[in-house]
């Protein structure tokens, strides 16, 4: 058999992965087409050659990895083909094990690099049954070798001596109560994964002809895959091999009395699955976490286990029992080996960054009492942790530095602690105590942003960090009361048809009931709100509904949305019919559905452009007929200016377009129609609008110089790094002059103090990429709205 490798340029995972990693770089990759990975360990000679010893489903393949930047296949040492392949050292002994049968593989690894002999060992116990596979191997302190997992003795453990023989060892005893998936043995005293009873069993095998059973207990998951053990024997660490598993630390000081005492997941509220995890000098657990690919715990206190670094070795869509298998850190030159399913062998080198932790207690500044449930953030980071029952809180980070800490509760006043000092290796004990929070009545008005008239009858919801909400409408006045209100820090999004919805955040105390809720003139809809546009048209069912999509796919693409666009408000968008279930249950048939906005009067405004996303999906990709047709109207003219189909739109997605409204009609009081046709009944075809929005140069009028001597300008646009902003008030005696930057769903982005009367500023260099509106503001008023797009 002939296998060809490929070494991966080291640019190209580090580049495609860079997001997701930190603290472990890349340094090379040999994969195995044709072939899986499965476990790995490692091997140093008495020269300091370091090699990796890869379990595929061919056999096992070593490689010189003493270059990590270059590594080398020596051998592939054909066996039994399988998917599961084990492999552990002793001496210049490599032992591996499979389920699929053919025995123990024996190596011996003295005569590298120049050849390895392999032996394949049989053993048939006194009554003749014949010893063929094994899930897991160990190999203990004093030389004994523990196959556990096979077809034979219950499936439990099986123990060899290989001081006697390392090639024949002979058979010493076996423990056949439950079966063992994984094993950790030390000090005579085996710590059994039984992954199907979903418990860990502490065995004594200080005589291996009869273990005898000291402890068990289960592990959160219920599904026991591997176990690790201190250095001085008084904590373990487990990994439940199931979606959404977590790796668990326990005090085993007292068997009689085991208690967990910190669990962690590498992506909370996600489905990851912890494989196998490892320690390395007691400090850091070095975990195979299958689609998150290596994963660093420092482990140091472990009861406050913490992220410290990660390597994802799949790129592709993971299923959960994708990506890393095993992991192998210690090699003296500190790097490490890790075995991805379908990807092969990966040389890393880690940067073993010691947690920064915090720890405290919260209470109730008013009795005293421990808090519970108190959640702890680290503002700026994914940090989240809350209070015990006894008011205790523990968590951390890998990088130092000063942070904001805020503690929130309900029925509390939120308190955030500025200026906090984290530092690597170290324990922080910050401490908190809580206000209680009261009941006031909130009065507010909702005005313009450059007037300051008010804005009858806008739409405001109001919600806390604990999931509480509620929505107000303004009276016709623009004023606003809610009695009862609890306070707090609230997020609050604010629209009117006519002026851009906004989303501030407010902080509620006694001394603050009284508040302001300012919005831009201008036309933005995400539909969080309902803005009054009507639905009509001939289509038996399909009809628009603004609503959060229910997906419906057929095969691996969905027809209608499962999501709406994903950097707007809320959850909602218009789309053809929003029942689920079969795509052809709800989809556009008997004709056509239009939907229509409200009125907008763009009169003011100076070339305006219409701009939305559009989703567009049938069963037909090629399909000319069934489309999306987009209307204006004056109330005389209604022109069409675009229709989508599959044929000349791509499907699936959501995509972005947008209208010169100069080209079809004047500017002035319009409104736009999305019509959804269907001219094949036959077909299943759905359509979806979102984030819909006016841009263009606006005219105020008053008090502001003729157009013609207001300028503004950018360049480049688009742009890639940064951009620079050119203007021209028109008035010499402007005394405050600003830019202000905002996204594509009005939330202000960047301010910057300009000079009066002409200047320029360089803006965007720390914004993602997007689509910006620029307004160039002078006394108060806005002078002109410029679009611009960062790639």
């Amino acid at each position: 058999m002939k296998i060809f490798f490929t070494i991966i340029a080291a640019a190209c995972l580090s580049l495609t992965a860079s997001a997701q990693n930190f603290n472990l770089d890349f340094r090379s990759n040999i994969p195995y087409p044709g072939y899986t990975c499965s476990s790995c360990w490692g091997y140093t000679d008495d020269d300091g050659t370091e090699y990796a010893l890869v379990g595929t489903s061919f056999g096992v393949s070593i490689v010189d990895i003493t270059d990590p930047d270059n590594p080398e296949v020596k051998f592939n040492v054909l066996h039994t083909p399988s998917f599961w392949r084990e492999i552990k050292t002793y001496g210049h002994y490599a032992y591996a094990t499979n389920e699929d049968g053919g025995g123990l593989l024996v190596m011996d690894l003295q005569y590298l690099p120049d050849s390895v002999p392999q032996y394949s060992f049989v053993y048939t116990d006194p009554n003749g049954f014949q010893q063929n596979d094994g899930h897991e191997l160990w190999i203990d302190e004093k030389g004994r070798l523990f196959i556990v997992g096979g077809a034979y003795w219950g499936a439990g453990a099986t123990i060899f001596d290989l001081t006697a023989d390392p090639i024949n060892p002979p058979f010493l005893g076996a423990y056949e109560n439950h079966y063992i998936h994984s094993t950790y043995v030390r000090n005579d005293t085996m710590w059994a994964s039984e992954i199907f009873d979903g418990q860990l069993e502490v065995i004594d095998v200080s005589n291996p002809a009869s273990p005898s059973l000291m402890a068990s207990w289960h592990t959160p998951g219920n599904f026991t895959h591997n176990s690790w053990l201190t250095s001085d024997g008084n904590h373990l660490f487990t990994a439940d091999e199931i979606p959404g598993s977590y790796v668990t630390a326990y005090d085993v000081s007292e068997l009689d009395n085991v208690t967990e005492v910190d669990k962690i997941q590498s992506t909370p509220g996600t489905s990851v699955i912890a494989h196998n995890v490892h320690l390395l000098n007691d400090t850091f657990a070095v975990v195979a976490y299958y689609c998150d690919g290596v994963v660093l715990f420092d482990v140091a206190h472990p009861d406050n286990m913490v992220k410290v670094g990660s390597y994802d070795t799949y790129l592709s869509a993971c299923n959960g029992y994708n990506g890393t298998w095993g992991v192998y850190p210690w090699f003296p030159s500190g790097n490490m080996i890790a075995s991805n399913i379908e990807d092969g062998l990966f040389v890393l080198t880690p940067h073993y960054t010691q947690a920064s932790r915090i720890e405290g207690t919260v209470t109730d500044t008013t009795t005293g009492a421990l808090l519970n449930g108190v959640s702890v953030e680290i503002l700026s980071t994914d940090v989240y942790e809350s209070t015990d029952l006894s008011g205790e809180y523990k968590t951390g980070l890998a990088e130092s530095g000063l942070y904001s800490v805020t503690f929130t509760k309900v029925g509390y006043i939120t308190k955030t602690i500025d200026n906090v000092s984290l530092n690597s290796g170290e324990v922080t004990i910050l401490d908190a105590a809580l206000v209680p929070s009261v009941l006031v009545t909130l009065n507010g008005m909702v005005t313009d942003s450059a007037t300051g008239a008010v804005i009858p009858n806008a739409h405001l919801f109001f919600s806390d960090q604990f999931g509480g909400s509620m929505s107000v409408t303004a009276d016709g006045g623009g004023h606003f009361s809610i009695a009862s209100f609890q306070t707090g820090i609230y997020d609050v999004i604010a629209g009117k048809w006519g002026h851009q919805t906004r989303k501030s955040s407010l902080s509620i105390s006694p001394l603050n009931t009284d508040v302001n809720i300012t919005l831009p003139s201008g036309y933005y809809d995400d539909f969080y709100f309902d803005e009054g546009w009507t639905e009509s048209g001939t289509a038996t069912t399909g009809l628009w509904e603004r609503a959060n999509p229910v997906g419906t796919n057929l095969g691996i693409n969905f027809i209608n949305p499962e999501d709406d666009l994903a950097d707007d408000f809320g959850a909602n968008c218009f789309d053809t019919g929003n029942g689920g279930g079969n795509p052809s249950d709800d989809d556009v048939d008997g004709g056509y559905t239009a939907l229509t906005s409200p009125a907008m009067d763009l009169s003011d405004y100076v070339h305006p452009k219409i701009a939305f996303h559009y989703w567009i999906g049938s069963t037909v990709t090629t399909n000319t007929e069934d489309s999306i047709i987009v209307y204006l109207s004056n109330g005389i003219e209604s022109p069409r200016v675009a229709a989508f189909t599959t044929a000349n739109s791509p499907s699936y997605e959501w995509v972005y377009h947008e209208i010169n409204v100069d080209d079809f009609l004047s500017p002035g009081v319009l409104v736009v129609s999305f019509v959804a046709v269907d001219h094949s009944p036959e077909n299943v075809f759905e359509a979806a609008v979102d984030q819909f929005y006016v841009t263009g140069e606006i005219s105020t009028g008053t008090g502001v110089a003729n157009s013609s001597e207001v300028s503004f300008g950018n360049f480049p646009n688009p742009f890639i790094d940064q951009s620079t902003a050119f203007y021209q008030t028109g008035d010499v005696h402007s005394t405050s002059v600003s830019i202000e930057v905002v996204n594509a769903v009005g939330q202000p982005a960047e301010t910057y103090t300009a000079l009066p009367a002409s200047g320029s500023i360089t803006w965007g260099k720390n914004l993602p990429a997007g689509i910006y509106l620029l307004r160039l503001i002078s006394d108060g008023q806005v002078l002109r709205i410029m679009k611009a797009v960062k790639n």
